[in-house]
């Protein structure tokens, strides 16, 4: 069902969807909320965008089965799954606002603000989860536009923030009762993106796009289940620069060629950090690798259109998960 509101600057709009699954297999029935809102606000140079959602979700959990399951009875769920009637329930909420500002002599400010809230318990067959998350970011950015009758150039600089406080418990599943605690942990996790960026454009014929990010990512781990000692500690990664260079030059009403030159990163995540046994992995290091692209876009007649494209990509310290126990990964 949906609600909508127009007013003469103004847009509103209110989205309620539900979905009901019995699922296939056993142990797979699930049932979802969700209502969404958003809005956008024009006033003079200025717009405004808002969006806010909830979800509430309740699915119990299959899981994985064997070959030989799998080939002579699909449906079935995981023994150890259905025989504790294992499930998610969760209730998470997102939201975020946007303020686009335009200024004098081709200038534009944008400023956005975004945050989320999580909570999510999880029944499984060696242990009950309750995680705990929320989060609050915001992005910036200041736009100059240069034109002239045959090229136009614009230049933006931007910042972006994120900063994450993440918990998470686990404890003893006695016939689908909490039990003891096994573990109890806290992360804080954060990072920085400061960019720059300039496209230049000649006659609708050839475009180029440069820019160059800088990255600053950190984690702090508190562990406050000290039966097994503490691990709690800091991790910080190195500072990533990752520049990119695009460039698409139109031969023709119906060909076009591009290229493009790429550096990206992906640090782990503090799961991915840790050790099964609790302890950090302080050797571990974020994913680097370079993009080298090149290909053409062509329409053919009047109803074909065809695209070929080549790269190659060259990938550093590639995170790849080891799964150790029914929970644990390395």
């Amino acid at each position: 069902s949906k609600l909508t509101i127009s007013g003469k600057n103004s847009n509103h709009s209110l989205v309620y969807s539900r979905l009901h699954s019995d699922g296939y297999r056993e142990n797979n029935s699930s049932n979802r909320h969700n209502f969404t809102w958003t809005s956008a606000i024009t006033r003079n140079r200025t717009l405004i965008n808002l969006l806010a959602t909830y979800t509430n979700m309740f699915a119990y959990i299959p899981s994985s089965i064997d070959w030989k399951t799998f080939q002579e009875a699909p449906q079935k769920a995981a023994t150890n799954w259905a025989a504790t009637k294992g499930y998610e329930d969760y209730d998470r909420f997102y939201g975020g606002i946007s303020v686009q500002q335009s200024l004098s002599k081709n200038w534009q400010f944008r400023i956005s603000t975004f945050g989320h809230l999580n909570r999510n318990d999880e029944l499984r067959p060696f242990n009950i989860l309750q995680e705990k998350n929320h989060f609050l970011g915001f992005r910036s950015t200041l736009e100059k536009t240069y034109r002239s009758t045959r090229a136009t150039l614009r230049l933006i600089a931007g910042n972006e923030f994120f900063s994450e406080n993440y918990q998470w418990q686990t404890f003893q599943n006695k016939n689908r009762e909490q039990g003891n605690l096994l573990s109890d942990n806290e992360e804080l996790r954060g990072y920085n993106n400061f960019f720059l960026s300039a496209d230049w454009n000649w006659m609708e014929k050839l475009s180029v796009s440069a820019s160059l990010n800088y990255n600053q990512t950190h984690y702090n781990y508190y562990d406050h289940f000290l039966t097994d000692g503490n691990q709690s500690g800091k991790h910080r990664f190195n500072p990533a620069v990752s520049p990119r260079l695009a460039a698409n030059w139109t031969v023709s009403p119906a060909t076009r060629l591009f290229a493009v030159v790429s550096h990206g990163f992906s640090p782990p995540s503090l799961e991915e950090t840790l050790m099964p046994n609790g302890q950090r992995n302080k050797s571990i290091k974020p994913e680097t690798g370079w993009n080298f692209e090149l290909g053409t876009k062509a329409k053919v007649g009047k109803s074909i259109y065809a695209e070929v494209s080549a790269y190659y990509m060259k990938v550093k310290n590639l995170l790849v998960a080891r799964r150790t126990a029914d929970d644990a990964y390395m």
